[in-house]
């Protein structure tokens, strides 16, 4: 139980580190400094994650990396959006 509470902390603090990201993208309107394949790569990170939680029924894994593929898909729709 302990265990899952260390990944409950991780989860959050990584989740939250693309929060100001995401606010600036939307504040600004600009992602020229952006790369679209850093995103996609942390994307496919964290839908790997995901599936990894899932089979290992960890509910922090499932949980956060739900909560950043959300964030991810997001910021690369608004990266996406400049380069259309």
């Amino acid at each position: 139980m302990k265990i899952e509470l260390l990944g409950c902390f991780a989860g959050i603090i990584s989740t939250i580190t693309q929060i100001p990201q995401l606010e600036k993208i939307y504040r600004t309107n600009n992602t020229d400094d952006l790369s679209i394949y850093t995103y996609l790569l942390l994307l496919i990170a964290s839908i790997s994650w995901l599936i990894y939680g899932y089979f290992k029924k960890s509910m922090s894994l499932v949980l956060f990396n739900i909560f950043q593929i959300i964030l991810f898909i997001l910021i690369i729709y608004e990266i996406k959006k400049k380069i259309i």
